[in-house]
């Protein structure tokens, strides 16, 4: 059985999210994959929904997201807490294969590189730093990055993949649409075809076009037909739409919900699903309307090109065209017959093509492409990754990390000292050759290796120096040799200490945190290497 690490970029219920949700719980039916869902935080709908359906999960430190205009401070400050905090849980948690939800979190992707694991990047929204004010070089060079590294790219249709090609040069990728659990999907009555009530799902922002659907409204009225709309979401527009309607005497036609998950209740007397957006990468809400055998009216917004079948499951028209939406709401209020041949038509279209059963066989095949066809990442993946660090770990300063490196044998404060964190020191002398540290190494089934990375104060890759572990005790000296690095009087440099080789935790702590831990991870058969402390000091030395 293979592990699959899920790692989600936020706790919310989203369509990313929730389709992170809707794999983990098909790869739990089988026999072939255990997945394990990584949310940030720990609490949220995500959370909820993973404990009631007994899905295994790991909580980690939230990551930065770089598609919005950002202050690269602060984002390096919250990126380097997100590493360390997902390094440590996959470390304890090994898995074959990552898979990232989303391209706005590329905290996985260094981490991938690093462990050396094949990685996933599944691309659901199309919203990156050319469609959002304060765009970046930085922004768009992450997202290159983050696709560059990954193992494989699956999109969610062919319209989201050829986007992302024409910005970013991708062209090897796999379409895997998006799908539902397999439920039972029922319609109790023919009167919900006769109802005259259409149903719009999707949160009050201006690319969701719902101005078009209340111009369409407006039109319908003028016309003389009488008809009612429920508007599920909420938005920075909300108020300004409410106050629309209002405007336009239309509270008698159209209905605020607010949010609310998207559940069964919501179809059952609904005429028609309408998706009025001018950018959709996939259009959850249309596969979700066709699972209950509504109808759907959709704009050429991207995905729904690929789902709505026109003039057999609903219809598509052009984006903005609010004359052609109320044409085609018209048809719906005046044609009870149509309106249920086209949703059992799009019903029949969801089980074969957007449903659990219809995409097992595709996910699995993905799965193990992803893992059977990789190879360790080329050099210049592992330069990448460098640069990344540098460019954005220089800008975090940890004050308790912040140690003067005395002479020979003098004693430090006990620290911890963990894989993917950064350390400060100031050197009291004019000329560095090695670093020793006194250590701890308790159990581990194979050596270890470790790896040390030099950073001057502007972030500069000075040095990198390798130690093989292969001795085990509670007094052994750690050693990493380089060439010399001179006129570092009073200098600042950052240390980084990581594992890349063998299974291990690098970590500094008192004597009996220390075989806590030993007793937790060896429960897992990993081994441990933690540095020597006396009584609440480390030995640490430099030549």
């Amino acid at each position: 059985m293979k592990t699959i690490a899920l790692i989600s970029h936020s706790a919310g219920l989203q369509g990313a999210e929730r389709m992170l949700l809707n794999l983990a719980i098909l790869l739990k039916k089988g026999v072939q994959f255990e997945p394990i869902l990584y949310i940030p935080n720990q609490e949220g709908p995500l959370f909820e929904e993973a404990k009631k359906r007994r899905i295994r999960y790991i909580s980690y430190f939230p990551p930065p997201w770089h598609i919005y205009p950002i202050e690269l401070k602060g984002f390096a400050q919250r990126y380097k807490e997100s590493y360390s905090s997902l390094y440590q849980a996959l470390l304890e948690n090994p898995c074959d294969l990552m898979l990232v939800n989303t391209h706005v979190n590329i905290v996985p992707a260094g981490i991938a590189v690093e462990m050396r694991i094949p990685m996933i990047v599944w691309l659901h929204g199309v919203i990156d730093t050319t469609m959002v004010k304060g765009k970046s070089e930085f922004s768009y060079f992450c997202t290159q990055w983050l696709l560059k590294v990954a193992t494989k790219i699956v999109s969610v249709s062919n319209w989201t993949a050829e986007f992302y090609n024409s910005f970013y040069g991708i062209q090897d990728y796999s379409i895997v649409h998006n799908w539902l659990p397999n439920e039972s999907y029922k319609v109790d009555a023919d009167s919900k075809y006769q109802s005259g009530r259409f149903v719009c799902l999707g949160t009050h922002e201006e690319i969701k076009g719902i101005d078009i659907l209340i111009d369409a409204a407006i039109e319908l009225k003028r016309r003389g037909n009488e008809f009612k709309i429920d508007l599920f979401g909420d938005g920075p527009l909300s108020k300004a739409h409410q106050e629309r309607v209002v405007k336009s005497a239309l509270q008698d036609n159209i209905f605020f919900h607010g949010y609310v998950p998207v559940n069964t209740s919501i179809f059952k007397d609904k005429t028609c699903l309408i998706s009025p957006s001018y950018v959709e990468s996939f259009g959850m809400t249309l596969i979700e309307g066709m699972a209950q055998h509504t109808p759907i009216i959709a704009t050429r917004s991207g995905g729904p090109n690929e789902i709505v079948e026109d003039g057999y499951t609903g219809f598509l028209i052009d984006r903005g065209d609010y004359i052609a939406l109320a044409d085609k709401m018209e048809i719906f209020l005046k044609d009870s017959v149509l309106a249920k041949d086209m949703g059992e038509a799009g019903y029949k279209s969801f089980r074969s093509q957007f449903s659990e059963a219809g995409v097992t066989e595709k996910i699995h095949s993905v799965l193990f492409e992803a893992i059977s066809n990789y190879t360790d990442r080329k050099s210049i993946y592992n330069l990448t990754h460098e640069m990344m660090k540098s460019l954005l770990w220089k800008y975090t300063i940890h004050e308790e990390t912040f140690i003067p490196v005395p002479t020979m044998n003098n004693y430090l404060s006990s620290l911890r000292l963990e894989a993917g964190l950064l350390y400060k020191i100031i050197l009291q002398k004019n000329i560095l050759t090695r670093l020793k540290i006194l250590a701890i190494a308790d159990f581990a089934p194979q050596p270890l290796i470790l790896k040390l990375s030099i950073y001057s104060s502007r972030g500069q890759l000075l040095r990198v120096a390798y130690e093989l572990v292969s001795e085990f005790g509670y007094e052994i000296w750690l050693s990493f040799e380089f060439l010399p690095i001179t006129d570092i009087r009073n200098e600042t440099l950052t240390l980084e200490i990581v594992l890349i080789d063998g299974s291990g935790v690098i970590r500094l702590c008192e004597k009996n945190q220390f075989e806590r831990k030993i007793k937790r991870i060896y429960r897992r058969g990993m081994g441990l290497l933690g540095l020597k402390t006396y009584g609440n000091q480390l030995c640490f030395e430099s030549e």
